[in-house]
C-alpha cells in the first residue's frame, strides 16, 4: 500500500535549468524534476511561467535539444495543473518572480520549489529543491509497515501549513499588507 497524497508545487526554472545541466544524478534539483515525471509532484502553473520555461530553455547557452525541451514542457502541461494568479503586494527583490508566488498561492496547499529562497519572504510553503526532494521521498517510500505513520505525518504537515498560511489571508484582508 502506497501513500498516494499528491504534492503540488510551483517550480522555480532555475530549478528546472539546475536539473538538466546537472551531472549527478542524485542531486536535489535532479530528484525534484524526476518527481515531476513520475508524476509524484504535480506542477502548478498559468501560461506566463510556461512561457518563462520556454524562453529559458531555449538559451542558446544551455544547448539542449527541442526534443528535450518539448517533452519537459509537455510533462508539466499533461502531469500539472494551470491556474491563476492571486495578486498580492508582496515586493520581490526580481519582480519577474512574482509570477511564482502568486501561482502558488491560488492552490492550497502547494509548494514554491526554488533554488533562490532569499528571492522569496519566508513562508512554510517556499521550499529549497532539498527541501521538497525530503518531502517527496518520504512519501514516495511508504511502505506497508509505515505507511499509516507517513500519513499521519502528512496530516500534520498540511495542518501546520494550513494554520501557518491562515494568518496570512486574515492579514491581507485587514490591510495590514503582505499576502
Amino acid at each position: 500500500m502506497r501513500n498516494n497524497m499528491k504534492i503540488y508545487a510551483v517550480i522555480d526554472t532555475n530549478v528546472i535549468i539546475s536539473a538538466m545541466l546537472s551531472r549527478h544524478q542524485d542531486s536535489a534539483t535532479v530528484r525534484v524534476l524526476d518527481y515531476l515525471y513520475d508524476r509524484t509532484i504535480v506542477p502548478v502553473y498559468n501560461d506566463e511561467i510556461l512561457e518563462e520555461y520556454a524562453t529559458v530553455l531555449r538559451r542558446p547557452k544551455f544547448n539542449f535539444s527541442e526534443s528535450t525541451i518539448s517533452a519537459t514542457l509537455e510533462a508539466i502541461k499533461t502531469g500539472g495543473v494551470r491556474s491563476d494568479r492571486i495578486s498580492c503586494d508582496e515586493l520581490l527583490p526580481d519582480p519577474k518572480d512574482i509570477v511564482f508566488y502568486e501561482v502558488a498561492l491560488s492552490v492550497e496547499d502547494s509548494y514554491l520549489v526554488t533554488g533562490n529562497i532569499k528571492h522569496f519572504p519566508k513562508k512554510p510553503f517556499i521550499v529549497s529543491p532539498a527541501e521538497m526532494g525530503k518531502s517527496s521521498a518520504n512519501r514516495r517510500g511508504c511502505t506497508e509497515n509505515n505507511a499509516e505513520e507517513s500519513f499521519e505525518i502528512s496530516l500534520v504537515v498540511i495542518l501546520s501549513l494550513r494554520l501557518l498560511r491562515h494568518p496570512r489571508q486574515s492579514s491581507s484582508a485587514s490591510g495590514a499588507g503582505g499576502c
